[in-house]
């Protein structure tokens, strides 16, 4: 099972279901409260909350952890569709229990009708450095453009 360690991550906000946590600046951690379920309401408080926050900072990624999750509606996964892709430039899905990787599985099954690139990683250093090129690719974009 992997749990994020949030020692020394900046706490953002609390949902019905989960902490938001910013471990380093345009990275967003949602750690779902244990035996969580997410919903329709639950997925759209979390969208809000972490849309919110990288509007606020030029735009980033988020890492995902769902080996806390107990099970996602599909309405929630389609309500992560309308992540806006010019503020969210990836989802990090991050787990290993079974149930997890079988929940990643349908998101990343929604995912592919999104411009938003998604990816399912078995540990958060792999996922932060996928996130930081992202990053860094997005902002090289901005700089040649202007």
């Amino acid at each position: 099972m992997i749990v994020p360690e949030t020692t020394g991550w900046k706490f953002l906000v609390e949902t019905a279901n989960a902490r938001l946590f910013e471990p380093e600046p345009r990275i967003v951690a949602v750690e779902p409260h244990r035996g969580a379920q997410d919903t329709v309401v639950t997925a759209t408080a979390n969208l809000e909350a972490g849309s919110r926050h990288l509007a606020s900072c030029g735009g980033g990624i988020v890492l995902v952890y769902f080996d806390l999750l107990t099970g996602q509606e599909w309405g929630a996964r389609r309500v992560y569709r309308c992540t806006d892709a010019s503020i969210c430039f990836g989802l990090a899905l991050i787990g290993g229990t079974p149930l997890a990787r079988a929940m990643m599985s349908f998101f990343l099954g929604l995912a592919r009708d999104t411009k938003l690139p998604t990816k399912v990683f078995g540990n958060t250093e792999d996922a932060v450095k996928w996130g930081r090129a992202l990053i860094e690719a997005r902002s090289q974009m901005a700089t040649a453009s202007t």
